[in-house]
């Protein structure tokens, strides 16, 4: 559009998957976007995100959910909030509130 017009000028707003495909180039030289197979994972260590209180599409989620209890999938959840996924953890860790950078 600005080229229309006669600007040089070009600017691109970040995303938040500009992000996620930066990190997967610098730690796996690799373009492109992050999948995460939550599905097909043994173990699980969610540290803040509540998977099962909005985190992604919902429909997937609840997949996930039923693929992790058909597999025996152990999953932890760390958060100082008592959530839905915190219920469905195997291990609930709660540390107290603003203190997650030193547990990290």
């Amino acid at each position: 559009l600005l080229n229309s017009i006669g600007s040089p000028n070009y600017m691109v707003m970040p995303r938040e998957e500009d992000t996620y495909d930066m990190i997967n180039f610098l730690m796996q030289g690799s373009n492109g976007s992050i999948a995460l197979d939550l599905e097909n994972a043994d173990f699980i260590v969610s540290f803040g995100c509540s998977l099962l209180d909005g985190w992604g599409a919902p429909g997937r989620m609840l997949s996930a959910l039923r693929e992790w209890v058909k597999n025996k999938t152990y999953l932890v959840q760390i958060d100082p909030r008592a959530s839905n996924t915190a219920s469905k953890a195997d291990r609930w860790l709660a540390p107290f509130p603003g203190t997650e950078a030193a547990l990290a």
